[in-house]
């Protein structure tokens, strides 16, 4: 299991390399954070600073194996899809595009 407490967080690289090695994640509630892990989907989110929140969430994952994997697999799949080298770079390339009026 991994847990990614942070309040702040820019993206959450270390978010995508815990689902490249199919490892379950645990982490706080933030914008950053959400857009890497989708609750109860690829992941599992906790509001910052509830301490009761974490622990019923770490309990979850260490209870329930059909819901590791779940969640496991889902992240694999969201990191192939949306996070891969090829993925980001035609997003990246679509925002320049998008500022400089080109269309592709």
């Amino acid at each position: 299991m991994f847990v990614l407490p942070s309040r702040y967080e820019g993206l959450g690289l270390v978010l995508l390399e815990a689902m490249a090695v199919r490892t379950p994640i645990v982490a706080a509630r933030n914008t950053a954070i959400q857009e890497v892990v989708l609750d109860e989907e690829t992941g599992l989110l906790f509001h910052s600073g509830q301490a009761e929140d974490l622990a019923t969430k770490l309990i979850t994952v260490v209870n329930s194996p059909e819901v590791c994997n779940r969640l496991v697999d889902a992240g694999v799949q969201r990191l192939h899809k949306h996070f891969s080298v090829d993925s980001m770079y035609i997003k990246t390339m679509d925002v320049y595009d998008a500022a400089l009026g080109r269309v592709r």
